[in-house]
């Protein structure tokens, strides 16, 4: 009974995180706002976006969908609403395998927050094309990061504005 009620906590609190697990629209697979990324991307066990005959193999048995936390809504103050990007993998397979995953920017990182079949801490982030087993049977959920020097990088570089320099105050009399 702990284990279900600690697995439904883990499930309602990467629910309540994540806004994209929240969407008021249904996922088109279309660019957003311009962009070239999707909204929604397939993917195979081997980390590639998913084509025709991928869709009609009859022997897919691993599905990976990636959920861009940029969306194109707005809450009720008409402010945007943004979120983590997502990585999901879901395994019809009767044994374990190990999936690649899908590659990445430089400074970007895939880190695993969900694995039903695992009760025990999960590994690091994972770059993008390394290897990840996954039992038969199971899900497992990826979030999108960045080091946290790129991620400050990212964040300066998007605005006109410098970093701001800490001002050094002296005490009088020195």
């Amino acid at each position: 009974q702990q284990k279900l009620t600690s697995f439904v906590a883990k499930l309602t609190h990467l629910r309540a995180g994540n806004p994209v697990l929240r969407r008021r629209q249904f996922f088109q697979g279309q660019p957003i706002c311009g962009d070239s990324a999707k909204d929604l991307v397939w993917f195979t066990r081997e980390g590639r976006v998913m084509n025709e005959s991928d869709w009609n193999a009859t022997s897919t048995q691993v599905l990976g969908v990636c959920l861009n936390g940029q969306i194109e809504e707005f809450d009720d103050r008409g402010q945007p609403i943004s979120g983590t990007t997502l990585l999901c993998f879901f395994s019809a397979e009767n044994r374990d395998i190990r999936l690649r995953l899908p590659q990445l920017s430089k400074g970007q990182f895939w880190h695993p927050v969900l694995d039903t079949a695992r009760e025990t801490r999960l590994p690091r982030k994972l770059r993008g094309g390394e290897y990840y087993h996954i039992s038969g049977h199971s899900c497992v959920v990826f979030e999108l990061s960045r080091s946290w020097l790129r991620a400050a990088q990212h964040l300066f570089s998007r605005s006109s504005e410098t970093m701001p320099r800490p001002t050094i105050q002296r005490r009088a009399g020195r």
